[in-house]
């Protein structure tokens, strides 16, 4: 009885172990990244059951990789398409404001995403007057920034002919319609011209929020409030209305877009209007980038550090008779 029982012994224990070793070689393969590998059991038994079950697990493991490795070549594509679409669009925007006499130029423009629809510009007209603009493009993201680039492009081809603010707009905005009219897309936009000779600056507004204009030396300041009109691209022949002002000796005019007043803090409340004309006012004795700095620093402290929901773009437009035009930039050697 006793050899019997070793003999019985030692055969359940071989076909034990077999299907035993199996299992561990299929568990090694898997964990090595062999996801191909399938067990072989010639048994009608538990461990066919098992076996059948590994290998279904195995096939399902194997599609997720494969979708995986898809999904993420695909995510690939897409972050590389961004990145140069992001290139692209910094390029758009001026390297460096136009050196003018009595003039102090600057611009920052931060995109929510990758890519974003606000955009900002300078452009030299006849008799040395200096246009300025800011734009922005409903929506966000890339199909933002393709209405940005467009329109921009389109003012910067009309400014050549050297139009009054209001006929500008009006050129541009029927341009612009006969192209995006059909997507209900549109862009709002500030435009204005100044002339560095006499201090006259002519500005209007598509459908913008109104600039805001501070002198550091007499405490004197408002809003450029004027007849805001349809915003680019949303009715055809709409008309513009424009206003003419003298500018004194120091006179700062902060144009922004509001994602810069849209700012939200964790409760969600907006930095507004009103936070930004007391930081303009507080910074107003700064340089242009300093103030620049300072709203920028009042933006981010409100948002408690998150990142913004909507682009953030600032011009600051300071008139000086005094400020001589910047040197132009020491090349490289």
């Amino acid at each position: 009885m006793f050899t019997l029982a070793m003999i019985t012994s030692i055969f359940l224990s071989r076909g034990l172990s077999k299907p035993l070793i199996e299992l561990a070689r299929g568990t090694k393969e898997f964990g090595a990244g062999n996801f191909n590998y399938r067990l072989r059991m010639k048994r009608k038994d538990e461990f066919s059951d098992l076996a059948q079950s590994f290998n279904t697990m195995a096939i399902s493991i194997q599609e997720y990789v494969h979708e995986l490795s898809q999904e993420t070549t695909r995510r690939e594509r897409l972050e590389s398409e961004f990145r140069i679409a992001a290139e692209l669009q910094q390029t758009l925007l001026p390297e460096a404001p136009p050196r003018v006499e009595g003039v102090e130029l600057l611009g920052w423009s931060q995109p929510s995403k990758d890519v974003g629809g606000d955009f900002y510009d300078y452009f030299e007209l006849p008799n040395g007057k200096i246009g300025i603009v800011l734009g922005d493009a409903t929506g966000k993201g890339l199909s933002a920034a393709l209405l940005s680039t467009q329109c921009s492009s389109i003012l910067r081809t009309l400014s050549s002919q050297n139009l009054p603010p209001a006929e500008l707009l009006y050129q541009t905005n029927n341009e612009f319609f006969s192209r995006v009219g059909a997507t209900h897309r549109f862009v709002t936009l500030f435009l204005l011209v100044l002339d560095p000779e006499t201090g006259m600056a002519t500005y209007a507004s598509a459908g913008h929020p109104p600039a805001f204009l501070t002198n550091p030396d007499t405490k004197a300041s408002r809003w450029l409030e004027s007849e805001a009109g349809y915003p680019l691209g949303i009715v055809k022949d709409a008309t513009f209305s424009e206003v003419t002002v003298r500018l004194d000796p120091r006179d700062t005019i902060v144009i922004y877009s509001d994602g810069v007043t849209d700012a939200q803090d964790p409760n969600h409340q907006l930095f507004g209007e009103q936070r930004l004309e007391t930081v303009v006012k507080a910074a107003a004795k700064l340089a242009p980038s300093g103030l620049l700095e300072e709203i920028q620093s009042a933006a981010v402290h409100h948002m408690y550090g998150k990142d913004p929901i909507d682009d953030m773009t600032l011009v600051i437009v300071r008139f000086d008779p005094l400020v001589p035009a910047p040197a132009p930039p020491i090349p490289a050697r």
